[in-house]
């Protein structure tokens, strides 16, 4: 993932404790025409799989190869932080999980070995062609790629305290923070996804909800990247008496519920409808034999 993406190990562990778990809710969306209602029952089980490998990119603390890990006989899940792949490896101890970490342009894993790849949050931290390029390498022909993410919003229902608060004090204390290749120009390209052999397939905007009292709130906030940027030149522990102090009138009840606003693109990925001048090519990595993964890539 790109340079501006700050992470550390309080952020990873942040993630595995703070961060809501909706990923589940935005797979039974974008999968929904490939589950049968009598084989959603047996995945939650694990009783059944729908794809043979999945790769979850930008695993992180590992919510979302959890989610993955319903649909799939084995998940691999990679990403740039190693204090990442700690948490998610403690959180997914199931003999079916495989953590590595690993950049997601520079996917070192076995060719043809994935009939899905999902990427929670990660396009907005990578350079596509590299990413695109890497994932036509390890998917295979006819493969399922879905991206997807959702956002914290300035909406808390019944609350417009919330809204205030958020747009007059939290975004003047933290600005948001632009990744420095979308300052450029250089972010997620439909039209490229489709000369590297990906087909759009289906794709939603949704609406997701989720209760947080006011502490649980702080503590997820503190991982937001804005806020990250703030804590690395003036510390954790202002930023966060400062959220607990400036949200506690904003709280009526001991829960409120927030809106996350989110969207998710699947593609079928077709080997043959690649056009191989729209990305940057690499030898192969890997090859034929073997398992899906090497730890000697690392």
């Amino acid at each position: 993932m790109g340079k501006d993406f700050i992470t550390d190990k309080r952020i990873a562990e942040g993630y595995g404790t703070y961060r809501p778990q909706l990923h589940k809710q935005v797979l039974e969306m974008a999968l929904s025409d490939r589950v049968t209602s009598r084989q959603a029952a047996d995945l939650c089980a694990h009783q059944c799989a729908i794809f043979r490998q999945g790769l979850d990119v930008g695993c992180g603390a590992g919510l979302s190869a959890k989610a993955l890990g319903m649909y799939c006989g084995r998940v691999t899940g990679i990403d740039a932080s190693g204090d990442m792949i700690a948490a998610a490896r403690y959180r997914c101890r199931e003999p079916f999980y495989t953590f590595l970490q690993c950049r997601a342009e520079e996917i070192f894993l076995t060719a043809d070995s994935f009939d899905i790849v999902t990427a929670a949050g990660v396009t907005d931290w990578v350079e596509e062609a590299g990413f695109l390029t890497g994932l036509s390498r390890v998917m295979q022909d006819g493969g399922t790629l879905l991206v997807y993410d959702f956002w914290i919003t300035d909406q808390m229902e019944g609350n417009p305290d919330y809204t205030d608060w958020w747009q007059t004090q939290y975004l003047n204390r933290f600005p948001r923070q632009t990744p420095e290749h979308l300052q450029n120009g250089k972010g997620w390209s439909e039209e490229r996804a489709e000369k590297m052999g990906f087909m759009a397939e289906k794709s939603a905007s949704f609406v997701l909800r989720h209760s947080f009292c006011r502490e649980a709130l702080v503590h997820f906030l503190l991982l937001q990247s804005n806020v990250n940027a703030w804590i690395v030149k003036n510390g954790e522990e202002a930023a966060q008496d400062w959220l607990r102090q400036t949200l506690t009138p904003v709280f009526s009840r001991a829960e409120e519920v927030l809106l996350f606003d989110g969207y998710y693109r699947r593609y079928r990925y077709h080997e043959g409808k690649r056009d191989f001048g729209a990305g940057q090519g690499r030898p192969d990595v890997g090859g034929s034999s073997g398992g899906v993964f090497s730890e000697t890539a690392l």
